[in-house]
């Protein structure tokens, strides 16, 4: 079973999807009834499959410690409005650190909750001094994941290799050559829409739903469509699914260009 390299990575991508879906549940449980939430959990999992999930593609893994994040961060709300910054607000800036390690875009998700977090602090009348205290701590505590895994590379010899994934390459991308950016939205919203009414109406149904923290959903909202526009919309190069017969796909303004396929898996496998 351990052998079979892509058996065990969708092993791996269902229990972080499972994991996600649980942390959805926990985190709507503020916002809805008990059957809301669970709704809200499971319709996570549909929405992996709409949006192309069901391979395991990155998000499936990043998507978790993000959610992670957000539920950390809406569990020490009760501190925060007292003014206190506990250790599991910490701990949820790093688990957004380490979400920040698979796709660089999450900073937009990232720098959302910590700014959410010093604006209930600020509600508190912390004092200023303080208040950028636990700022810096919670940039540090962000910081950690990527810091280590660079100090990894670095050990290895890699650091540049790191970099250019981290940084150069996020850089240097082409966004959008086709110009079609308006077009990919509408089709992306259009995609989506099936799941805003059962989430409106989840919200409208608090039943017994804890006190809801304000703001906090529409913000996070926004951060991730913000995420999602610094993405590349307009992926333009080669494209490798691996397998028994390897597909190659050069992707060039939203369209396939060309596509080939070699039995590079099965050959291997002689």
């Amino acid at each position: 079973f351990f052998g079979k390299s892509v058996v065990v990575y969708q092993a791996a991508a269902l229990l972080f999807a499972a994991a996600t879906a649980h942390c959805v549940n926990l985190i709507a449980e503020h916002y809805s009834s008990r059957i809301g939430s669970m709704l809200g959990g499971s319709l996570y999992l549909v929405l992996l499959a709409m949006f192309g999930g069901g391979g395991g593609q990155s998000p499936v893994f990043y998507n978790l410690p993000m959610a992670l994040a957000a539920l950390g961060v809406i569990r020490t709300l009760p501190a925060l409005r007292r003014g206190e910054a506990p250790r599991l607000l910490y701990a949820a800036m790093a688990s957004a650190g380490f979400a920040l390690t698979f796709k660089q875009t999450a900073i937009c998700e990232s720098l959302f909750l910590g700014g959410y977090v010093l604006w209930q602090l600020w509600r508190a009348q912390v004092p200023m001094a303080r208040l950028l205290g636990i700022g810096l701590g919670m940039a540090v505590a962000g910081l950690i994941p990527s810091l280590l895994f660079a100090a990894f590379y670095a050990l290895v010899g890699h650091f540049a290799e790191f970099w250019h994934a981290m940084v150069t390459a996020n850089l240097l991308k082409t966004y959008n050559p086709g110009g079609d950016h308006w077009r990919r939205i509408g089709i992306l919203t259009a995609l989506f829409s099936p799941a805003l009414l059962p989430a409106i109406a989840g919200v409208l149904i608090r039943g017994e739903a804890r006190e809801a923290p304000r703001g906090f959903l529409p913000g996070w909202l926004l951060a991730g469509i913000a995420g999602l526009l610094a993405r590349e919309p307009g992926f333009d190069g080669v494209a490798c699914l691996p397998g028994t017969h390897t597909k190659w796909a050069h992707v060039s303004a939203g369209e396939v260009v060309s596509f080939a396929s070699y039995m590079t898996g099965e050959l291997f496998a002689l």
